[in-house]
């Protein structure tokens, strides 16, 4: 679980960087997010970036809105979302009646899934 965890904190480290944002920036639109919009704590965002402290779906929740992306982009790629990738593939390949619908959720699934993958 610590593993799982510590990807997690890389993953919102990455992200936050490529945003050009800094911990406190973070932690700021972090607050603002949350509740009352006073500063932000960047020790919050150390200790979450480097899995000194456990946290919940909320704050998962809560961070992946401050960075403005999905929060799927910022957990560990699995075997099961390799899986996922190539089963994707596997229909879009098979396709070849345009569905449009149909397309278009597997092309949204698409675009997570290689988000995620494009972190490792």
């Amino acid at each position: 679980m610590i593993n799982k965890r510590t990807e997690i904190g890389e993953n919102i480290r990455k992200t936050r960087l490529e945003k050009g944002l800094t911990q406190e920036n973070l932690a700021e639109r972090m607050c603002l997010i949350q509740n009352n919009g006073k500063g932000g704590n960047p020790q919050t965002v150390s200790r979450i970036e480097n899995a000194v402290n456990d946290f919940g779906i909320d704050t998962l929740l809560v961070v992946a809105e401050a960075l403005e992306v999905s929060p799927q982009s910022l957990l560990p790629v699995t075997d099961s979302t390799c899986e996922q990738t190539e089963s994707a593939f596997a229909i879009l390949l098979q396709t070849e009646q345009d569905n449009g619908e149909q397309l278009q959720i597997i092309l949204s699934v698409l675009k997570q899934l290689l988000e995620i993958v494009d972190r490792q």
